[in-house]
């Protein structure tokens, strides 16, 4: 028995692999390259950042702000010039009763993240860092002890060039 598992194994060994045919071949590679670039384009659109976009909101989010800001500023201009409306607050004014006083304040770091790669909609690559923190707020009230803590996680996400030449 183990003779003739020897001796198929033998021709086994002495046969050699069909060759495909030159036109099967060349499809069989075609299907791989085509599919490999359609993935890579679908990935391509998904990491896309939208840098001009996000510019042009963010400049108008700070044209807001800034005109808010300067309409505050004249407002409280005028209340200052006007004596009988203005309101001065006295720093050391004693306290209201059930009034919570701010105690503690702390910005923790708790860690950064890799995001990954990204390019953006003019073919530039970028290497995101996303950077965690945890803000944290406790206010007291001297007259019965009690608090108040609010804790409130924040991130900064940085889109870091990559150096391409």
């Amino acid at each position: 028995m183990k003779t003739d598992l020897k001796e198929i194994e033998q021709k086994l060994h002495e046969l050699k692999p069909a060759k495909l045919p030159d036109d099967l071949s060349a499809k069989i590679e075609n299907i791989f390259e085509n599919s490999d670039h359609i993935q890579n384009k679908h990935t391509a659109l998904r990491k896309i950042i939208w840098l001009p976009k996000m510019q042009k909101i963010s400049a108008v989010a700070a044209l807001l702000i800034a005109c808010v800001g300067v309409f505050f500023a004249i407002l409280n201009d005028q209340n200052s010039s006007n004596k009988t409306t203005s309101s001065k607050v006295s720093v050391n004014k004693p306290l209201k009763k059930d009034q919570f006083v701010p105690t503690n304040a702390k910005n923790v770091f708790e860690g950064v993240k890799d995001e990954g790669l990204f390019l953006s909609k003019d073919k530039i690559p970028y290497h995101g860092v996303r950077y965690q923190f945890l803000d944290s707020f406790l206010w007291e009230n001297e007259e019965d002890g009690s608090s108040i803590e609010m804790k409130v996680p924040s991130q900064r996400l940085f889109l870091v060039p990559i150096k391409t030449h």
